[in-house]
């Protein structure tokens, strides 16, 4: 028993000996290294022709379809020949995509340019959000046709008459036109007269056939209101009966 404790004391001070050692001690220290950098690619401009179709942008982003770029910044150049510069400054690998670009103009995009730096070979695509083009206003709808409107009728005799025509409540008319009934009727000339008092004379000379009506006859009233018409006329029949001349008014 006394020989085992013996061997078991002299195993462990011959441990701690080796532990107090100086090569025990020693201390480990860098005495070079070796490295390795890839070769830095140059960095590229790709240019994105935008068609006239497509050229109201609203917001763009890019798509990583092939390998790997540092996406440095984008430039977009206007219709007008203005630009605005954006910078991106982060790497993607295939299959990510940018953040969402606003384009805060509504000017039309002629061209977008990517400058990036790429990992061997890469394929960047323009996705872009365009804005819808509002689709131009109907147009106006026709104004309706102007109506034509009985104003009065008067007889005539077959010997030269003068008679006025007075209405009721005053009007604007653009025109007026002659109906002669039972017999033709010859005309002489017209005088128009406006609320405002003054008054337009026409010249008529013709004669207005039984059962016919005459064209328009043009007035320049350019918003003024029609009073009263004096006409010259006289029925070209003979015997008791009498013609009739009606105004019309449009």
């Amino acid at each position: 028993m006394k020989a085992s404790l013996g061997l078991f004391v002299g195993i462990a001070a011959t441990a701690l000996a080796l532990c107090l050692s100086p090569a025990a001690q020693a201390e480990f220290r860098p005495l070079g290294s070796v490295t390795y950098e890839p070769e830095p690619s140059d960095l590229k401009v790709g240019t994105f022709e935008i068609r006239p179709e497509d050229r109201g942008i609203r917001s763009i982003r890019f798509s990583m379809e092939r390998g790997e770029a540092e996406i440095r910044t984008f430039r977009v150049y206007y219709s007008d020949g203005d630009s605005e510069r954006f910078r991106v400054r982060e790497t993607f690998e295939e299959g990510e995509r940018t953040e969402i670009f606003d384009i805060e103009s509504d000017r039309p995009i002629r061209k977008i340019e990517i400058a990036f730096v790429p990992t061997g070979n890469v394929k960047i695509a323009l996705l872009a959000e365009t804005r819808r083009a509002e689709p131009p206003p109907p147009p106006p709808p026709p104004p309706p046709p102007l109506a034509w409107r009985e104003l009065s009728c008067q007889d005539v005799s077959f010997l030269n008459d003068r008679d006025r025509v007075r209405l009721p409540v005053p009007k604007v008319f653009v025109a007026l036109r002659l109906r002669a009934e039972v017999f033709d009727v010859q005309v002489s000339d017209m005088t128009v007269r406006y609320q405002d008092g003054s008054n337009e004379r026409l010249r008529i000379n013709t004669v207005v056939p039984a059962g016919a009506k005459t064209n328009a006859i043009d007035i320049r009233a350019e918003g003024r209101r029609l009073a009263e018409i004096e006409i010259n006329y006289g029925s070209t029949g003979f015997g008791t009966r009498t013609a009739q001349m009606c105004f019309d008014g449009q």
